[in-house]
């Protein structure tokens, strides 16, 4: 990496972290208001998760009673949290992606740190090797 690319590249990566600093309160804000929602496709289940994908309310129409086969109930219930949570990660990710490389978001999501600290490597290798 020559010179002007090493410096264009850290000021790339100066200006995301300045952007990061100062939308910081807002960022976390946004994050922790997040709640993802999906309704079954019959309409009788709904869920909504937080941030995390932890379940925050299940509402279940009583007229599931009419027809009772618990493990579709169960499957329903389950296909309905799993699509509430996507929508989650979605809005945090989507308020994220302001602030940082969306690779890196998802990452995070997924907990992936050893994806992170490659990218960040990766990142750092053709200054570290220049200097």
């Amino acid at each position: 990496m020559d010179d002007a690319a090493l410096k264009a590249r850290t000021e790339e990566l100066m200006a995301q972290f300045e952007r990061m600093r100062a939308g910081a309160s807002d960022l976390r804000r946004r994050i922790l208001e997040v709640r993802g929602e999906a309704k079954s496709p019959d309409g009788l289940v709904k869920a909504v998760v937080g941030n995390h994908g932890h379940l925050v309310r299940l509402d279940i129409d009583p007229r599931v009673y009419r027809r009772p086969d618990s493990r579709q109930l169960a499957e329903t219930i389950t296909d309905t949290i799993h699509r509430a949570a996507a929508e989650a990660n979605r809005l945090v990710e989507e308020a994220a992606s302001a602030y940082l490389d969306v690779h890196d978001v998802r990452n995070a999501l997924g907990f992936d740190m050893d994806a992170i600290f490659r990218r960040l490597d990766e990142e750092l290798e053709p200054m570290t090797r220049e200097s």
